[in-house]
């Protein structure tokens, strides 16, 4: 990378003395002491030589010369800034650039056109002015053209200091600890209550009248607060941690078969038996996923709690190969290739996974099992996504799903049971027997 050009007026370091550029001439260039005030004329190929054994090095711009925070970014890196910002910067570069490439006296006629046209190749939309390409240009020289220097401080636009009493602000914060972070959860607007009786009650016992913040400014100190304290308070410092706090991954894999992991869910539907006319109930979902690969590779759908037996019927469903697929269910395009034993398997620590039975199973097939830390479900987090993957894509748009039983208030309390070749009623009028169907009250009503 070849050293950047010196210009008049920049500031350049020489064996740890400051010497200013007074004029620059095609023989060489003339430097003046900023101690003793004396001259220094040097050679092109001098300076060239001095830069390169590092023995001269441009100074950074002071900061008397620069806004005090434009003057701290000169520490920074440009690429550590957002990428808008960057944007910006790049531009404002083009245009001193331009500008600094023009000669002197025919600056100010052959700015505005060649601005516009640099405008279109950089795809600007809102490109500077003339004035303002000059005043980004005399920042820029100011501070030994730095590029640096050309950076926007959108961030420090507006008002940025607080118009609230001291006092206010201190009743504000008080109140927020009191009122809002506490367990029972009470709302942002009781916290605005308790304000304005506090400062009734400073006001009459000091008396100092003091302005009533608006509720805006409340809502923005709670806002503004820490979301590691405000969840703590709320909710209990371990919902914090849970929410807030670095989680161990689980076991690594690399290859298929290597980690399996297996748990429990309650399915959000209700099944209904149509030769015995019998609500059935909600269905337990076991299932085995492979952590490499994200497959299924098996599963057990019953109507009794989890337990060793389904955890069984799962495993015997995810070893044995799925060649029977095609024949039982011609509709299906595609084959089920999972089979095969494991080398772990990540479980819960739920009973039916600390059973003599199920230790017994695992010794004889030869797998290694694991159960992960308590109250951390995390640490199996590919099955616990599946199962709201589940939930979601598949089991909210059949007919029966029971997401209503889980509200709490609201008139919807619970979905229709699907019910093939049944008729509902609907205000007396027959509906189709492919919807879903809810009663205002909440009942069921089948014709």
């Amino acid at each position: 990378m070849t050293a950047p050009l010196l210009h008049v007026g920049d500031v350049a370091m020489l064996r740890g003395e400051s010497w200013k550029v007074i004029s620059i001439s095609p023989t060489g260039t003339l430097f003046k002491s900023a101690v003793s005030r004396s001259p220094r004329f040097l050679t092109g190929e001098q300076v060239d030589a001095l830069r390169h054994r590092g023995e001269m090095v441009l100074s950074a711009a002071r900061e008397e010369s620069l806004e005090r925070a434009r003057a701290q970014l000169l520490n920074t890196h440009l690429r550590d800034l957002p990428p808008e910002i960057r944007l910006r910067t790049h531009r404002a570069f083009a245009y001193v650039r331009l500008l600094d490439a023009l000669p002197h006296g025919h600056r100010s006629l052959e700015l505005a056109p060649s601005l516009s046209a640099l405008a279109k190749t950089l795809n600007d939309p809102s490109p500077p002015s003339v004035r303002q390409v000059y005043a980004l240009w005399s920042r820029w020289c100011r501070a030994n053209r730095d590029p640096l220097a050309l950076v926007p401080l959108i961030g420090r636009r507006g008002n940025r200091t607080s118009r609230l009493n001291p006092v206010v602000s201190a009743i504000i914060s008080d109140m927020v600890d009191e009122i809002y972070l506490t367990e029972e959860k009470p709302t942002i607007a009781s916290c605005v209550r308790a304000v304005g009786c506090e400062i009734q009650r400073y006001s009459d016992r000091t008396g100092i009248h003091l302005e009533m913040p608006s509720s805006k400014a409340i809502y923005r100190h709670v806002a503004a607060r820490d979301g590691f304290q405000k969840t703590a308070g709320r909710e209990g410092r371990r919902a914090a941690q849970i929410k807030f706090a670095n989680r161990a991954p689980g076991p690594s894999t690399s290859r298929i078969n290597e980690v399996w992991e297996v748990d429990h869910t309650m399915a959000d539907v209700h099944l209904y038996d149509e030769q015995r006319g019998l609500l059935m109930g909600r269905p337990w979902i076991t299932a085995i996923v492979d952590r490499y690969s994200r497959m299924i590779v098996g599963f057990f759908i019953g109507f009794e709690p989890p337990s060793y037996v389904s955890v069984m019927h799962a495993l015997r469903h995810a070893i044995a190969p799925k060649t029977y697929l095609r024949d039982l269910y011609p509709s299906v395009r595609f084959d089920y290739p999972c089979c095969g034993l494991p080398e772990l398997l990540v479980t819960d620590n739920g009973a039916e996974f600390g059973a003599d039975a199920f230790r017994d199973a695992m010794v004889e097939l030869t797998v290694d099992y694991q159960a992960c830390p308590v109250r951390q479900p995390w640490y199996k987090g590919v099955i616990e996504r599946w199962f709201l993957t589940l939930r979601l894509q598949l089991l909210q748009q059949m007919p029966g799903n029971s997401a209503g039983e889980n509200r709490q208030n609201g008139e919807y309390q619970v979905s229709a049971v699907f019910r093939p070749r049944a008729c509902w009623l609907w205000r007396g009028k027959p509906m189709g027997a492919d919807r879903r169907f809810c009663s205002g009250d909440g009942q069921r009503r089948f014709a």
